[in-house]
């Protein structure tokens, strides 16, 4: 250690600013527990930023894990409630094509009826008037309580509500080192990756909740957490082919749901076991895409002209508990290390889901309460999250008409436009989205801003059909970002296009062809870039 090291003393530390730390985060610092949230890269990059954004209603596991199913609807009716803001009922339905489908559904609606989640058959007629793109032959449906949710926004929220509750959470930082002394975690050593700045943080207690990553966060404290992730790849399309959530009626399988999500819809997904080196650079191949397009095609044949926007891949947190993949429940895990001989004061919690990210927190704060003498109950199922939208501030006339600013302040609250109130120079920067550049200035004045991709978390830039082409450059301009250096913002546009590059090459073909021709000819007439063998 170095004397001149930076300290921070807390009550806890959260490694891993996904939905499960985030939300622990914003549990403990309402019931006033000191606590400090690191994650190594931006916040939801991980596993909650890379799913199809589906709000279960806890029908997909009703058959074959009723725990799950049950935690899914008590917790998608928090969620409607708390989360408006990046919560859309979209309503479910589940489609049987065949005659194995039909059996399924013998045991599906007993279930659904055990589990508590609302259900209802409707006719084809019906359901076609809703979804005219549903397959003609369609042999039965049930609609079920889904859902989608915006899982980056729903992750920084939590965190958000955390900071303005007095509490510290840094992105980009991340654990290098730690000391255990008498059998207890006495430091842990992070570093912040754009200034290398050390700082050396004195927990109670620790939280790892790193997701597929637990095992190697766990063994730089000390402790073992063995994981069995299991990639899964899904597709965007470039509209909104559905506007209810889409379910094949069987056991989870490959390309058997489809999620309506602000502008798009997305295909999911495969299960295919990882290790842990593939984790920051999980690779799908043409078959899988190709696939799941195909079965998508089953339930929506107009998949078959639309254009393919994006591949993108995640890894479920699944620990190792001798099965993989889909055979694992999706019920979370909370180690308590100390009860195997290992740091006294360390938890690691994994498993779970994105939709039971609230419960995991509560059973994990709940914990780390108890072990502090805190009392204070949990507030996380009723206390509304931010952005709060009740806004009496008076929007100026200029403004009324701007379909932008309005999407803005759907997608950051009151203190948008408390921050916009008498601008008067505002445009689109992102018309695929509606995005201006009121709202991009307001998110680099409030995150901690590194990366373009950032700003596409807290927004959806380039996250439309053109993907970023023209957004991307325009934000260049942006103040916050204009002042940096030429260099610094090349780099920046740089691994934005490579990381949009990366889930687009394996669908070229059609318009998603002709738009990256065009992308090409931008950026090599802008700066010279020329296309990489």
């Amino acid at each position: 250690m170095e004397g001149h090291q930076k300290k921070i003393e807390t009550q806890l530390l959260i490694i891993g600013g996904g939905a499960t730390g985030a939300g622990i985060f914003r549990d403990a610092a309402k019931r006033g527990i000191s606590t400090v949230l690191v994650e190594k890269k931006d916040f939801a990059t991980g596993t909650s930023g890379r799913n199809h954004g589906l709000l279960h209603s806890g029908a997909r596991y009703a058959v074959k894990d009723p725990v799950s199913a049950k935690e899914c609807i008590t917790e998608n009716t928090i969620l409607k409630k708390i989360a408006s803001s990046v919560v859309e009922d979209t309503g479910g339905f589940f489609i049987a094509l065949d005659d194995s489908d039909l059996g399924y559904s013998e045991l599906l609606i007993p279930a659904l009826g055990k589990s508590g989640i609302a259900h209802e058959e409707v006719t084809l007629e019906s359901a076609r008037r809703d979804e005219p793109h549903l397959h003609s032959g369609v042999k039965r449906i049930i609609r079920v309580p889904d859902g989608s949710v915006d899982p980056f926004r729903l992750a920084i929220m939590n965190i958000k509500d955390g900071e303005a509750h007095g509490q510290t959470a840094m992105n980009y930082t991340e654990v290098v080192d730690s000391r255990i002394h008498e059998g207890a975690i006495e430091w842990v050593k992070v570093i912040n990756h754009f200034n290398n700045e050390e700082i050396l943080i004195y927990p109670e207690f620790v939280v790892n909740a790193s997701g597929p990553w637990a095992d190697v966060t766990a063994g730089r404290l000390y402790a073992t957490m063995k994981m069995k992730p299991s990639m899964g790849v899904m597709v965007i399309l470039d509209h909104r082919v559905v506007n209810h959530v889409i379910n094949r009626m069987r056991m989870p399988a490959d390309g058997d749901i489809i999620v309506p999500g602000d502008t798009v819809s997305i295909i999911g997904t495969t299960s295919r076991p990882v290790e842990y080196h593939e984790l920051d650079q999980l690779k799908a191949t043409p078959e899988e895409i190709y696939r799941m397009i195909q079965d998508a095609e089953k339930l929506v044949p107009r998949f078959a002209t639309s254009r393919m926007l994006r591949h993108y891949s995640g890894a479920r947190p699944l620990p190792d508990v001798g099965k993989s993949g889909r055979e694992v429940s999706r019920n979370f895990l909370i180690k308590d290390h100390g009860q195997e001989n290992e740091p006294r004061n360390l938890f690691s919690i994994t498993g779970g889901k994105l939709m039971t990210y609230r419960q995991m927190a509560e059973k994990m704060t709940d914990i780390i309460a108890t072990r502090l003498g805190n009392q204070n109950n949990c507030r996380t199922a009723t206390d509304e999250l931010p952005p709060i939208k009740k806004s009496k501030i008076k929007i100026p006339d200029i403004l009324k008409n701007n379909y932008g600013i309005q999407q803005g302040y759907q997608r950051q609250g009151d203190s948008f436009l408390e921050k916009i109130h008498g601008k008067k120079d505002t445009f689109l920067v992102c018309e695929c989205e509606m995005i201006t550049n009121a709202e991009i200035e307001y998110v680099l004045e409030t995150n901690n801003i590194k990366k373009l991709t950032d700003i596409r978390r807290r927004t959806r830039l380039g996250m439309g059909p053109c993907q970023g082409t023209l957004c991307s450059v325009r934000t260049m301009e942006i103040s916050g970002i204009k002042e940096r250096p030429f260099g610094e913002k090349e780099t920046m546009l740089r691994d934005f296009t490579q990381e949009r590059w990366r889930g687009v090459r394996h669908v070229l073909w059609g318009d998603t062809l002709r738009n990256e021709e065009f992308a090409l000819w931008l950026y090599s007439g802008i700066f010279g870039w020329k296309a990489e063998k």
